[in-house]
């Protein structure tokens, strides 16, 4: 496709790359007044969210959680 044309490959590439901008705002926004509201460092707050998100009955691994976060939930 020629990337010259209006809509074309270049201009599908910019519109996704602003999008993912700000959503990656968006996201850290969010993540920063749910920490204010839990009265939490931000960190956790995003840890929390993760263990959250997570499928029922998945474990995460130490080595994971400490990637992404200082705290992790611990297994049986």
């Amino acid at each position: 496709m020629d990337e010259s044309v209006p809509g074309g490959i270049a201009a599908q590439r910019e519109q996704l790359a602003e999008a993912l901008r700000a959503y990656g705002a968006s996201f850290t926004e969010l993540g920063r007044r749910f920490a204010a509201q839990l009265g939490v460092h931000s960190t956790d707050a995003f840890a929390l969210l993760e263990i959250a998100s997570a499928e029922p009955g998945a474990s995460r691994c130490p080595r994971l959680c400490s990637a992404t976060a200082s705290r992790c939930p611990r297994g049986p």
